[in-house]
């Protein structure tokens, strides 16, 4: 499974909903390794940055974890189509594994989760 998590923490309580949101990344990424899901990462706010590519899944997970824990918010208020174009651009870049399923998780400032395919 391809794995995104797009997010963006940009309200008053910024600095502990970023925190939150990495810290939740982070136990996935710990919990399930990354020998059957590979990880994309993608923190945005008026533009997008990719902070995990698909390029990157020769890492093992701490240091994936390294990278969700260094995070710093773009500023500006968040565009999720923005996020979506970033996301799309980084699925369509790797070759496509045969029977795996690119899943999108959309975390903000109250932590819904929206899941998708893209």
């Amino acid at each position: 499974m391809e794995v995104c998590f797009a997010f963006s923490a940009t309200g008053t309580d910024l600095d502990t909903t970023s925190k939150l949101i990495r810290n939740t990344i982070a136990e996935i990424i710990n919990k399930y390794g990354t020998v059957k899901l590979h990880y994309l990462a993608i923190v945005f706010g008026n533009q997008a940055q990719t902070v995990i590519s698909y390029r990157n899944q020769n890492r093992d997970a701490q240091t994936l974890v390294s990278y969700i824990t260094r995070i710093r918010q773009p500023s500006g208020s968040p565009r999720l189509d923005v996020a979506l174009q970033e996301a799309k651009k980084a699925f369509d870049e790797v070759p496509r594994r045969y029977n795996v399923v690119n899943c999108m998780f959309y975390l903000h400032e109250t932590l819904q989760l929206c899941q998708g395919v893209i």
